[in-house]
């Protein structure tokens, strides 16, 4: 019987859709992990919709549920997993939580999707405060052991731009100084040798022999361009990302193939409910991981469904509308538990 693993995840949370714990929660428990779930935000439905309610956890109610747990002495975890956040002071509580974690568990595995920014149209912008940049670069990711920023968010973390492939592993290799083990760059605006409907997300991880000697395999994916926002895809890339490595822990090309594999198989079904026809093909539709909006949080609708369609379509020619791209996760029970490879990873 295999051993129990388990998962804190502190991430936002929605009542409709997926995103933050709702994205990461699901494909877990069916790859065969516990879950336990902060969640820093409690909205109605992600920010990409015309309205949303609802509340944010402060860092001191953040401390109390966890206060919670440790005198309950139910503080033994596998994984703790990470993504947006706006408030440095929740970011700092974070922190200490995952040292104190480490003191019971010294293996523990953190996995940091450190959510800060984006390029559009190649320009870099911040969708949370500047002051975060900092707490990540001197706290968060010197203790995480897996991070997956985007390009502008790797190149925030380590001051330098990234122009060429070389750069990037460079970038990454800095990375690696500053702490974690498996640095997977999610998406970038680098050419691909498949050309220009292909951009590249690129991937690299440290595996240290009991000799003490270490060793780096580096990947490329080259990921078709994507017509689409998808919400929560980042979320769900992390999830998915840290069960794969967990199953596969020291063959990261493996463990990329995968997640992504299954992120195609999410988002074609998704497409195919939003158009309202099986088959149906609508725009350069493929991989997700190359479009995040922040924090799983944010989104740009589209144009408005046709009145007389069910909520569910979008119909030929109409650009699905946020309830319409939500991700269907729970249709694709199995494709998330044993994807077929339909995307390969180049060693470099």
């Amino acid at each position: 019987m295999e051993a129990e693993c388990r998962v804190l995840s502190i991430q936002s949370h929605v009542v409709r859709g997926y995103v933050g714990n709702r994205a990461a929660a699901f494909p877990l428990q069916v790859l065969g992990f516990e879950i336990d779930a902060v969640n820093s935000v409690q909205f109605s439905n992600h920010t990409g919709y015309p309205h949303w309610k609802g509340q944010v956890l402060s860092s001191s109610e953040l401390q109390e549920l966890y206060e919670g747990l440790r005198l309950n002495q139910v503080t033994k975890y596998d994984y703790v997993l990470t993504g947006y956040t706006r408030d440095t002071s929740f970011l700092a509580m974070v922190v200490d939580i995952v040292r104190e974690l480490r003191q019971q568990n010294p293996r523990l595995v953190y996995v940091c999707d450190p959510v800060m920014g984006d390029k559009w149209n190649g320009e870099g912008s911040m969708y949370v405060p500047e002051d975060l940049l900092p707490v990540y670069k001197e706290k968060v990711v010197p203790v995480a052991d897996i991070i997956t920023p985007n390009q502008f968010e790797a190149e925030l973390l380590t001051g330098r731009r990234i122009q060429t492939q070389e750069e990037a592993l460079e970038v990454m290799d800095e990375l690696h100084a500053m702490g974690p083990d498996t640095v997977v760059i999610t998406s970038s605006d680098l050419p691909s040798p498949r050309g220009s409907d292909y951009l590249i997300a690129l991937g690299s991880q440290r595996t240290r022999a009991p000799d003490g000697s270490v060793t780096t395999q580096r990947i490329r994916l080259d990921v078709r361009r994507v017509d689409a926002v998808f919400v929560g895809t980042g979320d769900l890339f992390a999830a998915m990302l840290l069960a794969w490595t967990h199953k596969h822990p020291n063959n990261l090309k493996v463990a990329c193939e995968k997640t992504l594999s299954a992120m195609h198989h999410v988002l074609q079904r998704t497409i195919r409910c939003a158009q309202g026809r099986r088959g149906a093909r609508w725009g350069r539709v493929s991989l997700p991981v190359l479009v995040q909006s922040p924090g799983g949080l944010g989104g740009r609708g589209g144009a408005l469904t046709p009145p007389h369609l069910s909520p569910a379509q979008a119909g030929e020619g109409c650009r699905p509308s946020a309830a319409q791209l939500e991700l269907r996760m729970v249709q694709s029970k199995r494709d998330i538990e044993s994807p077929e490879l339909v995307v390969r990873a180049t060693l470099l």
